[in-house]
């Protein structure tokens, strides 16, 4: 479509094991994505965190990919909040 331009993009990931999500972390990381997912543990759909037990929770991934345009629509708002 024209007029439009992506600026980010973000994928999510759920894995068997933390070995195997620790090793796709570094791989994402070498293709240029940003591991935004923080301690990477999730409490599975439906249950309460409150009440959870070990097998209650999933290993989990989130990461963000910066396209070109969404460089400099960030170096655009860093120089307006300079003034």
């Amino acid at each position: 479509m024209e007029g439009l331009k992506l600026i980010e993009t973000t994928v999510e990931y759920l894995y068997e094991t933390k070995d195997l999500r620790e090793k796709h972390i570094k791989l994402m990381e070498q293709e240029g994505w940003k591991d935004i997912s923080g301690a990477g543990r999730r409490v599975k759909d439906g249950r309460s965190r409150v009440l959870a037990k070990e097998e209650d929770y999933e290993w989990y991934g989130c990461f963000i990919k910066s396209s070109k345009y969404a460089d400099t629509f960030n170096h655009i708002i860093r120089d307006f909040e300079r003034g």
